[in-house]
């Protein structure tokens, strides 16, 4: 695997592509309450992406590295 060094550290950006860069893995958190739970990803570090495109049930975090998660009250697969 590749590695290459962030000189300048900025806002998290959600990257849609691995092949331009992305994200490898998306990890969903299933919540039962999102506000609670969003309060404790940002103590922890988490940035909370400003795109939200499912705010009722899902919401997008960066951790601190950029990778991005996300926050979610549906526990289903599919």
């Amino acid at each position: 695997m590749p590695w290459r060094a962030n000189r300048v550290h900025g806002s998290p950006q959600l990257r849609t592509s691995p092949l331009a860069g992305g994200s490898l893995i998306h990890i969903d958190f299933h919540v039962d309450d999102l506000e609670v739970a969003s309060t404790r990803a940002e103590r922890a570090g988490a940035t909370r992406f400003v795109t939200q495109p499912n705010a009722s049930h899902c919401l997008v975090f960066a951790d601190p590295a950029g990778h991005p998660f996300c926050l979610t009250l549906i526990d289903e697969v599919g």
